[in-house]
């Protein structure tokens, strides 16, 4: 490649010279002619800037322009980008080479496809238009040490040093549209368009429409509270906190994933299932939230539920624990707060180690238990036991509220602004526990 340090920025070119990245648009290959870097953003969301914005620049054989795709870049998590950091140093307009061959498609581009297309044009003179662009809704990380070497770069360029920015304004659409592009296999509330809506799930994944499906109604807590059994009851096995996690937004909700970069041991836990002779150590995954709660209690929704999904360590469904949460008493949830900001799809460094078991799950730890249940989403895996606390924890109302404004932006909960699964037929509640948890050590002794 050409590191290129031209009057107004960094842009990294002479692509052509071992093999072409291309990129085909509604029927035409496009060759990538280079790509550049502007700081801050120039395109915006929502009236807001990114730290920066990378520009993949395409032309046509012929030499004409062609799409761009633009990157959105965020400090905020302070973490050096490797793609970018293999150009970096080498704004000094000479040829380079690198010993393995890159790839922006799977090395640089966000893992959630989801992006705007409209037509603009070309952002300096000559300002060509009539250019397809390509913007993806996510941001990846940039350092801040990468960053401020090209901000501070600006300063001693000619068309930059005054400004020391490189990003054209925000400009009017004049009755251009910008249409959002993401792939549905199925969506909440009625179908449309071909994809199946929650009714018409099953014509489309078989296992939807099988017996023993989730959530369910369950029962007032009661006289048919069975006594503990140490011998079947469930065990937490807590091995340090996590200081990391992956804050995604998906298609319809938000996620903490990638809880097995935990710094000090990941999050375990150990469940015997019902017909089986030992408890099997489980990892948790990842924590779903939905709003309103799958489950009911006496049919009754509380306006959230948050959901442990775990797994065996070859990659096989788990057990699920769910917690309900409550706004009527407008109380900050302190667990979440940890990561209600961060829902990016980027990694994100915690100031402190979490740990659910003592900072999510209820106090009083009574639960309810099935097995046989199913994921509440397509596939809709099954015979997944369930456990699901029979008190709520609190969320406030801001909290809260800003989920649900976040379900209006989500492809497939953009029409009901919820993402819930209706309760399903009633499933046998055979365990209820009124004890509480056995929460052990990484050495096994016995902390609570």
């Amino acid at each position: 490649f050409f590191g290129e340090e031209s009057d107004r920025g960094w842009a990294v070119t002479g692509l052509a010279t071992e093999g072409k990245l291309k990129l085909d648009d509604l029927g035409v290959t496009y060759t990538l002619a280079h790509f550049e870097f502007h700081a801050p953003s120039e395109h915006t969301v929502l009236g807001r800037h990114f730290d920066g914005e990378v520009q993949f620049v395409y032309q046509a054989a012929n030499g004409r322009p062609g799409p761009i795709i633009a990157v959105f870049l965020d400090s905020s998590l302070d973490e050096e980008n490797a793609f970018l950091a293999k150009f970096w140093p080498y704004f000094d307009n000479k040829q380079h080479d690198i010993q393995t061959g890159f790839n922006p498609y799977t090395q640089f581009f966000p893992n959630n496809k989801v992006h705007y297309r409209y037509i603009g044009s070309l952002t300096a003179p000559d300002c060509t238009e009539g250019v397809p662009w390509l913007v993806f809704l996510n941001a990846v990380h940039i350092s801040s040490q990468q960053l401020h070497a090209f901000t501070s770069a600006l300063v001693n360029l000619p068309q930059t040093y005054s400004a020391r920015t490189n990003n054209r304004p925000v400009q009017a659409l004049n009755g251009r549209d910008i249409q959002t592009v993401y792939q549905l296999d199925w969506k909440f509330g009625e179908g449309a368009a071909g994809i199946p809506g929650q009714d018409e799930w099953a014509s489309k994944y078989d296992s939807c429409g099988q017996t023993g499906q989730s959530p369910v109604n369950l029962p007032q807590v009661s006289s048919n509270v069975r006594s503990w059994n140490s011998d079947i009851a469930s065990q937490l096995v807590v091995e340090g906190s996590c200081t990391r996690y992956l804050g995604a937004s998906g298609t319809y909700m938000w996620s903490v994933e990638q809880l097995d970069t935990c710094d000090d041991g990941r999050l375990k836990l150990r469940y015997q299932k019902d017909g089986e002779d030992n408890m099997t150590t489980y990892t948790l995954a990842h924590i779903e939230l939905k709003a309103p709660s799958e489950h009911t209690v006496s049919w009754r929704h509380f306006a959230g539920e948050a959901q442990l999904v775990y797994q065996t360590e070859d990659g096989r469904r788990g057990p699920i624990i769910a917690v309900f949460l409550d706004d009527s008493e407008d109380i900050e949830n302190a667990f979440l707060a940890n990561f209600w900001p961060h829902f990016n799809n980027q990694q994100h460094q915690l100031g402190k180690g979490i740990n659910p078991y003592n900072d999510l799950f209820p106090t009083f730890s009574s639960y309810y238990t099935y097995g046989g249940g199913s994921t509440t989403t397509p596939p809709c895996e099954l015979d997944v036991p369930w456990i699901i606390f029979t008190n709520s924890v609190p969320i406030s109302t801001l909290q809260l509220n800003s989920y649900r404004a976040a379900m209006g932006q989500m492809p497939q909960t953009a029409d009901t602004m919820t993402n819930n699964r209706p309760t399903q037929d009633p499933i046998e509640i055979s365990q209820v526990y009124d004890k509480s948890w056995n929460v052990l050590g990484p050495d096994g002794s016995l902390t609570g």
